[in-house]
């Protein structure tokens, strides 16, 4: 059945999940005669509820902090008990202890109803333009996302107990975030409290007939710790089970120069995240695709940069993540390569057909064996045209810098939503004419992407023609998307090695306080970050170049 298993951790991530599940939701069909874009069982579990109706939910567990669920046991679980358990327990705990008690309990938190029904429909015109009732529906979509408070109140989707993965909210918890230690122990403390390996991990995956691996979305900062002591108890009872990661890395983003004016709080964040990072590539079977925080997306030089809050940029990028990762659920069939008859079912590699895989994508993308990192771009496509070139366009959402015009692409994933058979043709001219330097690797064409409420209540870049609002013809729907195997890659772990270096040299007591780890830990860590730079490296690149242009 090729199932996965997804792990969503911190608010950042399960904002981004809920809207990856959201469109999960509208690739649903319900008669006999529409044919299924994607597998369900892959990404669905099958179950029955207390009234014996059959359920599709997903297969996931989501970690957050307690207070960040917003109403989700309440409004969003299938099953009530597990409010009346935590319940229980607490009277449990209270009739053992005889002293006094102290409580402390927070206002009820509301629930928010999904905005499912609030979408706006654009309609096709000959002018292709968005008539007053769209507008005023857009309007009031705004106002209803405005009441969003947490990534639970837009979530469409229902969930098993089991999914809901509740972390205590400790009162110096904003004053913890990268510290690595304290993220490991609330770990085991929290596995051995709720018995998370042996119980929810082991069930999701033994319901599986065929599970191919895991795909993780974690905030580095909260939680890179944490799913690093998890991955290492996951690696050892399911150490063959691929890995496909997103970590969404913190603001602290390090430069090669300039590291004079470092805080030792954002050093501490900095070696938080290169620790994440080395964990990946010290795996088997693992992929790590890094994801810059929102400020510091690259869009294209021509287009206005859009101020986005949580719920907007995770839709952004959910948009192109989804899609990259869609060749993984698709419903595979053999079709024929003429481009009149491209259909969403077409695969195309190396000019045959065949489906997709965590394995196989992680064998394409990681190049000679010894590669574990990507980088996710992609444009939302402009009005049809006959010319495919995206290269004003792609935003890049993996490496906070200038891209260099002479980087070396190893291995390439393209996506594409919703292109004409005319578009398909410009596109094939346009990767038959880049350079060859890398493998062909694969193309996937698909439907466009669906309606999202996050999308269209904003006005996201659409590449250099257009800055105006979201019309029928430059819907976010229509996109591209591209995971790379790059060497722009050693740029990035050059500024890691580079900073903590220096630091460790000019203050190191300071930053071995900071940091937790002895100095021994920060030599070996800075030894690693080059050596993964190494597997990258292009002699003919300067890497300092970028942070000039900065």
């Amino acid at each position: 059945m090729r199932e996965i298993l997804y792990i969503q951790a911190g608010s950042f991530a399960n904002y981004t999940g809920t809207h990856f599940w959201n469109t999960q939701e509208e690739y649903f069909t319900y008669d006999d005669e529409t044919e299924p874009l994607v597998n369900h069982d892959i990404s669905f579990r099958e179950g029955i509820d207390q009234r014996g109706n059959q359920t599709y939910c997903p297969r996931l567990l989501m970690f957050d902090v307690r207070g960040n669920f917003g109403s989700l046991s309440a409004a969003k679980s299938l099953y009530s008990y597990e409010d009346q358990s935590v319940d229980n327990s607490s009277q449990a705990e209270e009739s053992i202890w005889d002293g006094d008690i102290l409580a402390y309990k927070q206002e009820p938190i509301s629930s928010t109803q999904p905005t499912k029904h609030d979408a706006p429909v654009v309609r096709s015109s000959s002018e292709a333009r968005i008539d007053n009732e769209v507008e005023d529906a857009l309007d009031g979509l705004k106002e209803s996302l405005s009441k969003v408070s947490f990534w639970s109140d837009f979530a469409r989707v229902s969930y098993i107990p089991r999914s809901i993965q509740k972390i205590p909210e400790s009162p110096d918890w904003d004053h913890l975030n990268g510290n690595w230690d304290v993220g490991r122990r609330t770990f085991f403390q929290y596995n051995e409290e709720t018995d998370l390996m042996d119980g929810a991990v082991r069930r999701s995956l033994e319901e599986c007939d065929s599970p191919q691996g895991i795909q993780i979305i974690e905030d580095t900062l909260t939680f890179g710790s944490f799913i690093d002591s998890f991955i290492n108890s996951f690696r050892d009872e399911f150490s063959r089970l691929p890995i496909l990661s997103f970590p969404l890395l913190s603001q602290s983003i390090p430069t090669r120069s300039g590291t004079e004016g470092t805080q030792l709080r954002d050093l501490k964040v900095i070696i938080n995240d290169a620790l994440v990072l080395r964990t990946y590539n010290d795996m088997d079977s693992a992929l790590a695709v890094p994801i810059s925080p929102s400020a510091a997306w690259t869009f294209p030089k021509t287009a206005d940069k859009p101020t986005v809050d949580i719920y907007s940029a995770s839709a952004i990028l959910c948009s192109h993540l989804e899609s990259s990762t869609l060749p993984l659920r698709l419903v595979i069939s053999i079709t024929p390569l003429e481009p009149s008859i491209w259909k969403f079912t077409l695969i195309r590699l190396r000019n045959r057909s065949t489906s997709l895989s965590l394995t196989s994508l992680l064998a394409q993308l990681g190049w000679r064996g010894i590669n574990r990192f990507s980088h996710l771009s992609g444009a939302f496509l402009s009005k049809t045209t006959e010319r495919f070139d995206v290269s004003l366009s792609v935003s890049d959402f993996s490496l906070p810098a200038n891209k260099s015009p002479r980087a070396t692409l190893f291995a390439i994933s393209d996506v594409t939503r919703g292109l004409t058979s005319e578009e398909l043709l410009a596109y094939d001219k346009w990767r038959s004419q880049a350079p060859s330097s890398f493998s062909p690797g694969t193309s996937f064409h698909a439907p466009s992407y669906p309606s999202s409420e996050g999308l269209l209540s904003m006005g996201v870049p659409t590449g250099p023609s257009s800055q105006t609002p979201l019309q029928a013809d430059n819907c976010p729907g229509r996109l591209f998307t591209r995971l790379t195997t790059t060497t722009e890659t050693a740029a990035m772990f050059d500024a890691y090695a580079s900073l903590i270096h220096n630091e460790i040299t000019r203050k190191p007591g300071l930053v071995v306080q900071s940091s937790g780890l002895d100095l021994d830990e920060l030599k070996e860590l800075v030894g690693d970050l080059w050596t993964i730079h190494d597997n990258y490296h292009d002699e003919t690149l300067n890497y300092e170049s970028l942070d000039d242009e900065e």
